[in-house]
């Protein structure tokens, strides 16, 4: 249990040093038209991992783990600080207890730390995959000018 706990002091302090640092500014939340997520899994982050990847100020929004960089044959630059994020699941154990079953979860919590595009070199990031899953949103292409449209406003994607 002990080191749950310094797992929520880490992040409570990471909060707060992001929004006296004045991180969050309560915009819109995303950039280049792509909420962040995990360029591997494909997955956008949600909960607390996304305020992290959020409030990381990175241009791109996609992020790897080292061991993911190193499988997609990348490299982490040199002195890059890494975002963490955590990893939150219940595990479920059943006991029997004469002859009766007794269910027990278990929390799992781990934390993990992910690297940003903007962080990775040897890795081109391939966003033009990304404009399928905007049209399951709801966003348009808009008038072949390669931007996408929310809401009657066009915005443009960047290139990797």
């Amino acid at each position: 249990m002990k080191k749950n706990k310094e797992i929520q002091e880490k992040v409570m302090d990471k909060i707060i040093t992001k929004i006296e640092a004045g991180k969050f500014t309560w915009q819109k939340p995303w950039k280049n038209g792509i909420l962040p997520m995990n360029y591997h899994s494909k997955k956008p982050y949600q909960g607390i991992n996304f305020l992290f990847t959020f409030a990381a100020d990175f241009e791109s929004p996609f992020y790897l783990t080292f061991n993911q960089v190193k499988e997609l044959k990348g490299f982490v630059k040199k002195d890059s600080e890494g975002t963490p994020i955590i990893f939150y699941k219940q595990l479920e154990k059943i006991n029997i207890v004469e002859g009766t079953e007794k269910k027990e979860f278990i929390p799992l919590l781990k934390t993990f730390t992910v690297f940003n595009e903007n962080q990775i070199e040897g890795i081109e990031c391939e966003t033009e995959m990304f404009m399928g899953a905007a049209a399951l949103f709801g966003l348009g292409v808009g008038g072949g000018s390669g931007g996408v449209g929310v809401g009657g406003t066009t915005f443009f994607l960047a290139a990797c």
